[in-house]
């Protein structure tokens, strides 16, 4: 199935389809909670103020996808995003095509591919 990633206002991770935990590498109960920025390991998460929250997140292309279309703005398909993953000293660039839709309260973030 397409993997699927449910994210609340405050872009806050809320539940993913078993094919999105795959991909992320992770269980369920590990990324309760968390920014969805953490659960992509975005590399500026680790900083002092958190992913979301810093002078370089402004430019970050899911970040901007998850808020316009919460905000209703806009709805995005198969956008290419590049993000770089940061575990411990290790940096990696992920490569996706998302979509977002406004459900209810929450964005459905769709990865439609990744490499």
């Amino acid at each position: 199935s397409t993997p699927v990633v449910l994210i609340d206002d405050n872009n806050t991770y809320l539940s993913a389809n078993s094919s999105a935990l795959k991909i992320l590498g992770s269980k369920h109960q590990d990324l309760n909670e968390k920014r969805v920025w953490d659960v992509f390991l975005c590399e500026n998460a680790h900083l002092e103020c958190g992913c979301g929250h810093t002078v370089r997140c402004g430019g970050c292309q899911m970040l901007n996808l998850i808020n316009d279309t919460y905000e209703g703005k806009n709805t995005f398909d198969h956008v290419p995003v590049t993000l770089i993953e940061k575990q411990g000293d290790t940096r990696q660039k992920l490569n996706l095509e998302l979509t977002t839709e406004k459900v209810n309260n929450l964005v459905l973030l769709r990865i439609d591919s990744h490499e």
